[in-house]
């Protein structure tokens, strides 16, 4: 029987794919009250002497060895950027950095490219949604099992290019159970057409561009990926992994939010937690800058800054972001 699939989070892909490593400890936080000042008031406390690193309970040469490591791992270039001798490791334990490594000294600045890691990012933008829903601010109230394809949010999405469209939850692009072409069939083979060549961002989106008509048929049923061929292989990027159903989320937000949402984004999240800056691979013209399957540049301490709201379980000083809850069950939902 087909377990479920991923949790929203992208399998843990915050704290990996970027290298950005937030050490475990008896105490999650060794001072409760502790956030990172904003970047440009000079950002994380560190200390990176080796009698420090011992007293967090961590093997200084055994730390060390993993910078060196992580530095021997070729950052694999991207079209249209030019950032492969770009890499970056940060350790961070009980909220101080004790670890930090980089390729060259400019990449400690250096906005790299997070690919589908920033579809976390639409995630937790979805999750300040439904809590505002929750209180009643929202300008139409959303939970995670509300229909993608409504046509008070999604006007461009109708008419439907399938019919069964009609029964897509949010719940189910979360989890990549939705049905939308996958980026790979089984085999490897490249399905989705069109990223980046639309003629119409958002027709391209809710599967209407003539130009690509294969975006616009649901490869199985919503919900039933069990009738995908290549579910044997879910959890895999050769399963059923779609940025074409995370990509609706922006889409969403422009209507839910009233504003563009790589604005909404950074009022709502990433100001609040001090970012430096943030920019975008890629983007379509027009309102549509962050393309919410992916899209996101940003520094490395900037992104231990996310992973640490998450750690902090959607709180950051003071301010509440997401519900704890959308944070938790995110992390411990089962395949």
């Amino acid at each position: 029987m087909l377990r479920r699939p991923p949790a929203r989070l992208v399998r843990c892909c915050l704290l990996a794919a970027c290298a950005v490593l937030l050490a475990g400890c008896d105490r999650l936080f060794g001072d409760e009250d502790y956030f990172p000042l904003p970047e440009t008031m000079g950002g994380w406390r560190a200390n990176l002497s080796a009698e420090f690193i011992r007293s967090r309970g961590l093997d200084p040469a055994a730390l060390e060895d993993l910078g060196r490591f992580s530095q021997s791992i070729k950052n694999s270039a991207w079209p249209g950027y030019d950032y492969h001798h770009h890499t970056a490791t940060i350790v961070i334990k009980d909220g101080w950095i004790v670890g930090e490594w980089y390729s060259l000294p400019e990449s400690r600045y250096f906005q790299q490219y997070l690919a589908s890691n920033g579809k976390s990012f639409a995630y937790m933008l979805f999750g300040v949604l439904v809590k505002e829903s929750r209180e009643r601010r929202a300008r139409v109230q959303f939970t995670e099992q509300s229909p993608v394809y409504d046509p008070t949010y999604l006007q461009g999405g109708f008419p439907l290019s399938d019919p069964r469209k009609a029964g897509i939850t949010f719940e189910q692009i979360f989890r990549h159970t939705a049905g939308f072409l996958p980026e790979e069939d089984k085999d490897g083979d490249k399905l989705e057409e069109g990223r980046n060549f639309w003629s119409d961002y958002s027709l391209w989106v809710t599967g209407r561009d003539p130009k690509w008509p294969i975006t616009g048929q649901l490869l199985f049923p919503p919900g039933h990926p069990e009738e995908y061929a290549g579910s044997e292989t879910w959890g895999d990027h050769r399963g059923a992994y779609s940025s074409i159903g995370f990509a609706h989320l922006g889409l969403v937000f422009h209507y839910a939010f009233g504003h563009s949402p790589s604005a909404v984004l950074w009022d709502r999240i990433l100001a609040p937690i001090g970012f430096s800056g943030v920019s975008y691979h890629h983007p379509p013209p027009g309102e549509h800058r962050w393309v919410t399957h992916g899209g996101l540049c940003m520094t490395p301490r900037d992104y231990a800054r996310f992973a640490y709201l998450i750690l902090r379980k959607g709180r950051w000083q003071d301010q509440q972001i997401v519900d704890p809850e959308w944070i938790e069950r995110s992390r411990t939902a089962p395949w």
